[in-house]
C-alpha cells in the first residue's frame, strides 16, 4: 500500500540524516489522482 511505503521511505531519510538538521515536506501522489483514489485515500485528503 502507498501509505506504507511513504512511511518508510520517511524513516529511510531519518536514518539517513540523523545527526543533521533536516526540514522534511513531501506531498502524496494521491494529490494529483483524483478520481482513481481508495477509500483510505480519498479519506487521506478529507482531512
Amino acid at each position: 500500500m502507498r501509505i506504507e511505503r511513504y512511511r518508510y521511505n520517511l524513516k529511510q531519510v531519518a536514518k539517513l540524516t540523523s545527526g543533521t538538521q533536516t526540514l522534511v515536506a513531501i506531498q502524496p501522489e494521491i494529490t494529483g489522482k483524483k478520481g482513481v483514489l481508495t477509500t483510505d485515500e480519498s479519506k487521506i485528503l478529507r482531512i
